[in-house]
């Protein structure tokens, strides 16, 4: 963990702006960095033109930093789901699973199989829109973790 610390220092971390954003960007939604020492904190959000070595940075963490994990899978994630016009060839969405994204209105908590589905997804490549078919229709999908997720999801 010292080595990752010393290297995001040495990369310039804390010198770099909060946010970078170019419009059609590399990340969606945004890559968030947050790193929290004991003299001094930063957070900055990355949606394309970032330096350099903060590409370079998030490869690494995006790798494991050097050591090897253990892959998650959440027990409860929350689904939020936006109908889209223009089908992207997304995979189908499982028929039987508990949650259809026809019927998940604004959002839902969900658990089991229909989680594990959508949750990898989601990881295949964190930082592209997940899109997703089922009866004919596309959309894109969203998982948020409640404790793991930038952002947190409604209470339920």
């Amino acid at each position: 963990m010292e080595a990752l610390l010393r290297r995001i220092v040495e990369a310039g971390f804390f010198t770099w702006e909060d946010k970078y954003y170019t419009p059609g960007g590399y990340s969606m939604p945004p890559m968030y960095l947050m790193v929290n020492l004991a003299g001094r904190s930063k957070e900055m959000s990355e949606h394309g033109g970032a330096p350099d070595a903060y590409y370079e940075l998030e490869e690494v963490l995006r790798s494991g930093a050097g050591v090897e994990g253990h892959p998650y899978v959440p027990t409860r994630g929350y689904l939020t789901v936006e109908p889209l016009s223009l089908d992207l060839g997304g995979p189908e969405w499982p028929h039987d699973a508990d949650v259809t994204p026809d019927g998940m209105g604004d959002g839902t908590y969900t658990d089991g199989e229909t989680l594990a589905f959508a949750w990898e997804l989601v990881n295949r490549n964190p930082t592209a829109p997940v899109y997703v078919s089922y009866r004919g229709d596309a959309y894109r999908i969203m998982v948020q973790v409640p404790g793991v997720s930038y952002f947190e999801p409604p209470r339920r």
